[in-house]
C-alpha cells in the first residue's frame, strides 16, 4: 500500500530487518516497553523479528484463531 511505501521508506528498511520494528516501536512510544506491544503477521519470520526485540508476536491463521488467543490474553 502506499502507507506501506511511505513507512518503509520513512524507516528504511523492510520486514523482517530489525530496523523497521524498531521503527514501529518509536512511533508508538513503546521503544523502552516493546513487550506491551502485539506483533500479528501471517508471516512467522516476521513475528520472529519482532519477538527478538522484546515484542508480543502472533503468527495470524484466521480471525477465529486470534479472536481466541486475544480472548485468552489480558491483552485487551
Amino acid at each position: 500500500t502506499h502507507r506501506g511505501s511511505k513507512v518503509k521508506f520513512e524507516a528504511n528498511a523492510v520486514k523482517p530487518e530489525k530496523e523497521i520494528y524498531a521503527f514501529f516501536l518509536n512511533q508508538l512510544g513503546e521503544s523502552k516497553t516493546p513487550n506491551r506491544v502485539l506483533y500479528i503477521d501471517d508471516r512467522k519470520s516476521h513475528v520472529d523479528a519482532a519477538i527478538e526485540l522484546g515484542m508480543q508476536g502472533y503468527v495470524y491463521l484466521n480471525f477465529g484463531e486470534l479472536s481466541k488467543f486475544i480472548g485468552s490474553t489480558n491483552i485487551i
